[in-house]
């Protein structure tokens, strides 16, 4: 009896996992952040394998689609979740050829559809939105069947795009994309799957990973293993010593991009390598140190001859990179790099059609944006609760400039209004605590915006009538004792905050005080 009831369990828990909806995730960093879109997705009955990567286009999801580890989870899953809008369309400005974009994304389209399962393309809001791959991503979806959530369409309809932009334009609200995971998650039974083939295949390239390690000369490299919550990967050093030549039986693939993970490096860091064979080379210079994958947006063909080598020369770039536009040239100052692995093609179809300054409208049988929850209330709640607590935050601030204003008769008063104490006042009063940290910025934005509006009164009043003009500092009894306010540490750090402002271009004090806290 005892074993048929735990066999009976084991079935029952057996039975309770088969139920689970598997759940694939493609993406860039809106797809990585652990509080996001992944959070809402993460359901005690959802099975999710995320194989998204920050700061790449729509080339390494396809990729992740190739590669085989991922075979297995990809044939059993039940859905492909993915994001690409805000990577490819930020490529574009940064010099990278829409062609480019483009062909990457047909190939990603139809590789999806090899799959057979149910896709559903998110399209993020981005300012910067590029209109002619928005419409490429639409076009594509009603070719093939697949589900569209197109969240930027909505923020436009209403006006928000500016309001959720704020100070990061290309990463949502944390909660909202969590939100917009949880209604994906609760949608699952009213996804449309793809539509059957109609005519032939897309002749798709051969696709292909090689790694440092099958060239010719990899006796030399070095590999690193690399890991965090999120990743793990091999990558092999390669150095201003050691050049590879792709190997042989590579001849006729090109080279369509290049893994690169150099763990430790600052955004101020760059390298620059050299891709080449017997006819050209493509020159290309990263920053930071984060795991990247690096398009090429030229066709280097692999030949008899073709190398990837340090450029030792300082040869300029040739296109440009991730977060690095080819127009802005820099002098490396690392002479070696981590790669994990190239990705190359081979024959198959490379010209495609973008359609250029054209708005294409999803079938509504595969528009899923009444899924949505209500940005426009969100706002609204959003801009009320900022109302309320304001009162409750400068109240005590409101007093201490009152305060000020009542004894504006001395010069220790006339010091202790001038901009540079106010705001050192308030950055030593606020960092005694946590609370005051968090609210710093929005104390020295009210202080600049407060003191803006007193100095262009007083400008008012002594324009109507000269007479109200203050008199010089050195009038008053007390100067020389105030004068020394102007060594006191509050006001020291008001002159620096206000400096290193207009160092950085000036604008937003709070901006700039944010980034010291943080």
């Amino acid at each position: 009896m005892k074993r048929n009831l735990s066999a009976l369990k084991k079935h029952i828990k057996g039975t309770r996992m088969k139920e689970k909806t598997k759940v694939v995730l493609l993406g860039g960093s809106n797809s990585i952040a652990v509080n996001g879109l992944q959070k809402g997705l993460r359901q005690e009955n959802i099975e999710l394998t995320n194989l998204a990567l920050g700061g790449t286009d729509n080339l390494q999801n396809l990729f992740e689609l190739v590669h085989s580890k991922n075979q297995k989870v990809l044939s059993e899953a039940d859905f492909i979740v993915i994001e690409t809008n805000i990577n490819d369309s930020y490529m574009i400005p940064q010099g990278f050829n829409l062609q480019t974009i483009g062909r990457n994304f047909c190939w990603l389209c139809e590789k999806l559809y090899q799959f057979n399962k149910k896709v559903i393309f998110l399209i993020l809001p981005f300012v910067y939105d590029n209109l002619s791959l928005n419409a490429l991503l639409k076009s594509k979806a009603n070719y093939y069947g697949f589900n569209v959530v197109d969240i930027h369409e909505q923020y436009k309809k209403w006006g928000l795009l500016q309001f959720y932009n704020t100070t990061d334009a290309y990463h949502q609200i944390y909660a909202l994309m969590c939100l917009v995971g949880q209604r994906i998650i609760e949608s699952f039974d009213e996804f449309k799957s793809p539509k059957p083939r109609m005519g032939c295949a897309e002749d798709l390239p051969d696709f292909a990973i090689l790694s440092p390690v099958e060239c010719m000369g990899a006796e030399s490299l070095t590999p690193i293993h690399y890991g965090n919550s999120t990743y793990q990967e091999t990558t092999y050093k390669i150095t201003k010593n050691n050049a590879i030549q792709f190997p042989e039986e590579m001849e006729g693939y090109a080279v369509v991009g290049v893994k690169i993970w150099n763990l430790g490096l600052v955004r101020k860091n760059s390298v620059s390598f050299v891709l080449s064979n017997q006819k050209s080379k493509v020159v290309k210079t990263i920053l930071d140190g984060h795991l990247l994958v690096h398009t090429l947006d030229s066709i280097l063909e692999i030949d008899g001859q073709s190398y990837f080598r340090i450029n030792t020369e300082n040869e300029p770039m040739t296109e440009s990179s991730v977060w690095l536009h080819k127009d802005r040239q820099i002098y490396p100052d690392i002479d070696s790099t981590n790669v994990v692995c190239f990705y190359l093609a081979r024959g198959g179809k490379w010209n495609y059609e973008i359609p250029y300054n054209v708005e294409v409208q999803v079938e509504s049988e595969y528009d899923f944006s009444h899924i949505l929850p209500n940005f426009k209330a969100i706002k609204e709640i959003i801009e009320e609760y900022c109302i309320r607590m304001d009162k409750v935050k400068f109240a005590p601030l409101q007093k201490q400039i009152q305060t000020l204003q009542s004894q504006s008769g001395s010069a220790t008063a006339r010091l202790q209004s001038h901009l540079a104490y106010k705001l050192g006042n308030a950055m030593i009063l606020n960092s005694k605590s946590l609370w005051g940290m968090i609210r710093l910025p929005y104390v020295l934005s009210y202080i600049k915006e407060s003191h803006r509006i007193e100095q262009q009164q007083y400008q008012e009043r002594i324009k109507k009538n000269p007479k109200l003009k203050l008199p010089p500092l050195e009038s008053y009894a007390d100067y020389k004792e105030a004068i020394q306010i102007k060594n006191y540490t509050s006001y020291k750090l008001g002159e620096g905050l206000i400096a290193a402002n207009r160092a950085g271009g000036g604008g937003n004090i709070a901006l700039f005080a944010q980034s010291l806290c943080g």
